[in-house]
């Protein structure tokens, strides 16, 4: 995973229906940032949310393991734990999932 502020940015150009021009200029008010600073908070925590999302589907539906799907989230294992309990997700925890998880923490060293 890149990190953030590394390489070169890259000015984006997008159009946004009214809604969303009003939700945004709302936002620059309370928050008191500018424009550029503002959509970027909002890309980092929808990409977040996006990336937990699938993580989450891909483990709930059997094609990722516990520590591949910490993986795909971009969370530390502790996090990742803190938020599938915060989100009421099931665990499926057999052997082969504890050897699984095992072999995933030992390749991260």
């Amino acid at each position: 995973m890149k990190k953030r502020g590394t390489g070169k940015s890259e000015r984006i150009t997008i159009v946004i229906p009214p809604d969303l021009k009003g939700e945004l200029e709302m936002l620059l008010k309370v928050t008191q940032l500018d424009k550029s600073s503002l959509i970027r908070q909002l890309l980092r925590k929808s990409i977040r949310e996006i990336r937990i999302e699938q993580a989450i589907k891909a483990y709930e539906d059997g094609k990722v393991s516990f520590g591949k799907a910490s993986e795909i989230a971009c969370l530390n294992l502790w996090d990742w734990i803190d938020e599938v309990h915060r989100r009421g997700v099931h665990w499926r925890f057999s052997v082969t999932d504890a050897q699984q998880e095992l072999e995933t923490l030992r390749n991260r060293k």
